[in-house]
């Protein structure tokens, strides 16, 4: 194949007529698959970062005296940020200089494994040998005439091995003193694979490189090599010196740049406003799940489909899924215990960890043998602060999992893309049981690492940004969201399940009631910091581990009266959380329901107008049929009575419950006495009610029907005389929106009766 005519100007000349030796050599060495990739990978103007980088610089100046180090230089970055890109424009950039260009660029490991033609180390040396005897000016070199030999007297076989395709390369690299020579291979990663899917001890195509470039050192030959790489598989000691460049530290611009490129051609502003903001929000450092996205959208606008649009940015697309599936399935790969423990720490995480929590929950997400924290960290070099903490992430979860560093330098541990986690917590990603949930899994985990950091310190002094920060507010999180699991949790401590009454489970729960206030999470907002466990739990939800903790601690087992305050606030609690497995559990306690029902909480309320306050339909039903008086008075600010609150909310479900059970006609006779309608009827409060027209129709027609007979029920007055028809002529009077509608309804209601 003929170089650029620019190049061959520079570098040498192709002669025109070459040895058969060299043609047959040259022709069995050529492979257009191999040689189409590099025209198959499209462009982008997004490498003014890359060119200006100092160790991209370093790398590519001829002029000072290089060390060994600075000979090769690794663009390392997560699948999809745009390494093969950034390459070819660096290798367009080498062609314009007076230097010899070689490349290669890997594909994905195929399946046939034992076939020559798809070893990777064989279609490698023969690319770039092929193109050396391209670009380089004809010699006698004595494998030509072996090799030319051997290809005429056995047709269709490859005479030479890999070794001795390797010593070809060396040979004719150490002899080339024209100009320097740039080597760029891309997508390292796929090299490092056995046959059997497994991660090979070492690289190859790596080791090949150091060899290479030592000759080339000790022969005075300027040769350098660009290489793009996942993060993983990573060797470490084993891997040559090299120069490094992290591609997601500097490609959020070009990213932003690339999705508003890509979005141009949705017609209405607005949307194409919103869709950029939400690819960005979604795609992270990720070109290709950007690229598969915006073509979606595109089509469905095209089909006409605009107002489905946002649900696909939404969606997982199915190049991701099945790289993720390919992935996950591999041999062994989340049967690693690190690899399991990583991944499910960043995935039930309430908020992303920073490295130093993440370290932290890493150290505690297993039994902790240690005195102190540093002598874990001692224990093994990757578990220590730096860098080497990043590769053991990246090493033992393939890449999958990094450290994430945000405009303002914060490090934070996360999946590489929001979509990972997506795929994991698929109950049909076929990677896990379908009865055992990956999200409360990781919930459980998250809850014993938690409390294992919780027992590891007294809690008394602060501890800023450390991982005992985040348990002590978000463990009672954790311990709501594994739901069934909790059963599963192994050894909880004393001063969770036994001692409500000792100075650290009094600081425990005085951290964890700031968590939820900082959290916005409004069980905060009914607590205080003297609350005992039986509440905290209460107005969380968290059943199981209340449950649990009622066993063991005797101080609790007391307070579960009904006229007990703690029982109180409890139950209450549950019922403004809406929390209704805990609110069953607590009023089903022996002998609770039984007596009591009807006390009011401290706030003037009852169970049942509480429980119709919060839509609670099953928790209704149960203390209707064990006896609650509908007819119980509230010391409230507004509907004194239950079923005038429901009247007041339009909640129809509740009116229909309230009435169905009995004593109906003592409920239409209630009056309330709140300030804003002093004396009005369940009717008079139905015309006054501030909901809209169709409620209140929808509202009154439903009282109507099921209104008791031989009361005379639109002739009921309210303190001031006046009936229920009346008030309803005098809001037509007033003019008021929809009175004609419910004077209508009434006296039809009155014709009819």
């Amino acid at each position: 194949m003929m170089a650029d005519a620019h190049e061959s100007k520079k570098i040498c000349t192709i002669p025109v007529h070459c040895t058969k030796d060299m043609i047959d050599v040259k022709n069995a060495l050529y492979d257009k698959d191999v040689k189409e990739r590099h025209t198959s990978i499209g462009t982008f103007t997004s490498s003014s970062w890359l060119f200006d980088h100092q160790s991209f610089r370093t790398w590519e100046d001829a002029s000072a005296t290089p060390t060994a180090r600075d000979h090769l230089l690794t663009l390392r970055g997560n699948c999809g940020t745009g390494k093969s890109v950034l390459l070819k424009e660096a290798l367009t950039r080498a062609k314009g200089a007076e230097l010899l260009v070689l490349y290669h660029h890997f594909d994905r490991p195929c399946q046939d494994k034992s076939s020559a033609s798809h070893d990777h180390m064989q279609e490698f040396c023969s690319a770039l040998l092929h193109q050396l005897l391209e670009k380089t000016k004809p010699c006698a070199w004595p494998f030509l005439d072996t090799w030319g030999k051997l290809l005429r007297a056995r047709p269709g076989e490859i005479p030479w091995t890999v070794r001795q395709l390797q010593d070809a390369i060396r040979d004719i690299v150490i002899g080339y003193k024209d100009a320097g020579i740039r080597i760029y291979i891309d997508a390292l990663e796929h090299t490092c694979y056995d046959a059997s899917g497994a991660i090979a001890a070492r690289s190859p195509v790596l080791d090949y490189v150091a060899s290479l470039l030592h000759s080339a050192r000790d022969a005075d030959v300027d040769l350098r090599f660009f290489i793009t790489r996942q993060h993983y598989p990573s060797f470490d000691e084993v891997e040559p010196d090299t120069l490094e460049i992290i591609v997601e530290d500097h490609n959020t611009r070009d990213l932003r740049a690339f999705v508003l490129g890509g979005l141009k051609k949705v017609p209405a502003a607005g949307l194409r406003y919103v869709l950029n903001n939400k690819i960005i929000r979604l795609c992270g450092n990720d070109f290709f799940w950007a690229t598969e996205i915006i073509d979606r959208v595109l089509s469905m606008i095209r089909s006409g489909k605009e107002d489905k649009v946002m649900r696909v940015v939404e969606e997982l697309p199915c190049k991701h899924r099945e790289r993720y599936a390919r992935t996950f399935s591999a041999k062994d790969f989340l049967n690693q215990p690190d690899t399991l423990r990583i991944m499910r720490i960043v995935s039930g995480a309430r908020k992303p960890l920073s490295t130093t929590q993440f370290r932290h929950a890493f150290a505690f997400s297993t039994q902790f043998l240690y005195d102190k924290l540093r002598d874990w960290e001692c224990s093994d070099p990757c578990f220590r602060e730096d860098g080497r903490f990043a590769s053991f992430l990246r090493r033992e979860c393939r890449g999958f999992v990094q450290v994430h560093r945000d405009k303002n330098s914060c490090e934070t541990v996360r999946f590489i893309h929001a979509s990972v986690d997506t795929f994991l917590a698929d109950p049909n990603n076929g990677l896990f049981d379908k009865e055992t949930s990956w999200v409360e899994q990781c919930q459980l985990l998250l809850l014993e690492t938690c409390f294992r950091s919780l027992s590891f310190s007294n809690l008394k002094e602060p501890e800023p940004n450390s991982f005992v920060e985040y348990a002590s507010k978000n463990w009672i999180h954790h311990a709501r969201e594994c739901k069934d699991l909790l059963s599963r949790l192994r050894d909880p401590p004393d001063f969770i399940v036994k001692k409500c009454s000792s100075a650290k489970t009094k600081r425990t729960i005085e951290r964890q009631i700031t968590g939820l206030l900082e959290s916005g999470d409004p069980s905060g907002g009914n607590l205080d910091g003297q609350e005992s466990l039986l509440v905290l739990f209460a107005s969380t939800g968290c059943t199981e581990l209340l449950k649990r903790h009622l066993v063991g601690c005797s101080v609790c087992q007391k307070a579960c009266s009904p006229f007990d305050e703690r029982y109180s606030d409890a139950v209450h609690n549950a019922l403004i959380g809406r929390w209704t497995e805990t609110a069953m559990f607590l009023l089903n306690l022996p002998n609770n329901i039984s007596v009591g029902i009807d006390v009011r909480h401290k706030d003037g309320m009852t169970l049942l107008y509480r429980a119709v306050f919060f839509g609670q339909t099953e928790i209704v039903h149960f203390l209707l049929a064990h006896n609650a008086d509908p007819l119980a008075h509230c010391l409230t600010e507004d509907s004194e009575y239950a079923l005038h609150l429901a009247i007041d909310l339009a909640a129809k479900d509740m009116v229909t419950i309230l009435l169905q059970h009995g004593q109906t006609e003592e409920q239409f006779l209630l009056r309330r006495q709140s300030c804003d309608c002093p004396g009005s009827t369940a009717l008079h409060r139905a015309l006054m009610s501030e909901q809209s027209t169709n409620d209140k129709l929808t509202t009154l027609t439903l009282l109507l029907e099921m209104a008791p007979t031989g009361i005379g029920v639109l002739e009921l007055q309210d303190d001031k005389g006046v009936s229920v028809r009346a008030m309803a002529e005098q809001m037509v009077t007033d003019g008021c929106p929809d009175a004609e509608d419910l004077l209508e309804l009434i006296n039809d209601f009155d014709e009819d009766g």
